[in-house]
């Protein structure tokens, strides 16, 4: 059985990003055609959280024991949940009115991140489609 409305949630127009530490592009004016491009330092070792918050899939069994949200990341931007390297931070639900929609992730080098969210309940286990993936530039300490 699946999730009624796992098909039609999609969290990303409403991922909102923050950086505990602050969230960065820098931009210089030496892109083709004059356009800004983006300039990404070397990765270095950091001690950062992200802190992500997304938009609440409104499927009641996501909002009950047994439900609530991975979230998986990877500085690899095409990255799926099994590919080397990926981390995954279960958000489940903990009581009250709804499952957390938003959770601190730890990453240990600077540069880009990118995140999937996916919501689960005890009646579909494996979990909805996961959302696109959404780039976060953590800077260099």
């Amino acid at each position: 059985m699946t999730m009624k409305s796992s098909r039609h949630w999609n969290p990303l127009p409403r991922i909102l990003p923050v950086v505990a530490a602050a969230l960065v592009a820098a931009c210089s004016g030496g892109g083709e055609d004059g356009a800004p491009s983006l300039l990404v330092p070397p990765p270095t070792a950091v001690s950062a959280t992200v802190t992500l918050t997304w938009a609440a899939n409104p499927d009641t069994e996501v909002n009950k024991a047994g439900g609530g949200y991975r979230v998986y990341y990877s500085r690899n931007s095409g990255f799926q949940p099994g590919d080397p390297g990926v981390r995954m931070v279960d958000v489940p639900y903990a009581g009250g009115a709804a499952a957390p929609t938003t959770a601190g992730l730890p990453v240990d080098t600077s540069g880009l991140w990118y995140f999937r969210v996916q919501a689960y309940s005890a009646l579909n286990p494996g979990g909805s489609p996961l959302s696109a993936p959404m780039a976060v530039l953590v800077p260099a300490s």
